[in-house]
Formats: C-alpha cells, structure tokens, sequence
C-alpha cells in the first residue's frame, strides 16, 4: 500500500504537501550541483568550510522567512562565525582569475544556502 512509505504517506495526506516536496528537492539538487563545482575549482579546506555554514544561513533565513526574534548572543556568535570563515577563506587572494574565484565562491555560499532551504 502507498501509505506505508512515509514520503508517499506525507503526500497523500496533505495537499499542499507535494509542491513543498518538490521545492525542497530542487533546493537540494541546486545545491548539490554548487556544491560539486566549489570543490572541483576550490581547494577542498576551503570549500569544506563555506558549504559547512549552513546552520548560520538556518538562522538568518529564520529571521528573513519566519519572521523569529534572534536574541543578542546568538546574533553575534552568527557574525563572529562568518568572520572566521572569511578569515579562513581569504577571498580576496590573489591567484586565479578573480572572476573565476568569484563565481566559485559564490556557488559555495549557494550550496550553503541551498542546504539550508532544503533541510
């Protein structure tokens, strides 16, 4: 029976259910896809630690999204955060072609992102 498979169960029983399925699996494709063209052009350290940042963009797309109040000291361990990623990063290097460099930091964040919609 289709009920015993908890997806399909979910689907069946909601109707609006479907489209959210859908969305939530495009986001992880999308980002799967930024995620393996960042660690072909990037070092993997490197990559590792932007498509690692997903929770931090959890809790800004909280605030963007589901309208929720961030309180003082997570608010700053979320900056502190992402000041240690460009510490560790460096994105202004000098090496590669910037713009390419560019477009593979940004399909890092974009696989950060992704991960953290379709979650």
């Amino acid at each position: 029976c289709v009920t015993r498979v908890p997806v399909l169960a979910a689907v069946r029983s909601t109707p609006g259910s479907v489209s959210l399925l859908l969305t939530r699996s495009i986001f992880g494709v999308v980002s799967f896809g930024c995620g393996t063209y960042a660690f072909q052009g990037m070092p993997v350290g490197e990559a590792t630690v932007i498509v690692s940042i997903a929770p931090l963009f959890v809790s800004l797309l909280s605030v963007c999204l589901l309208k929720e109040k961030l309180k003082l000291v997570p608010a700053v361990l979320v900056v502190l955060s992402f000041v240690g990623v460009l510490l560790i990063t460096d994105p202004l290097k000098i090496g590669m072609g910037k713009q390419r460099l560019g477009v593979i930091y940004f399909t890092a964040v974009g696989a950060a992102v992704g991960q953290a919609l379709s979650k």
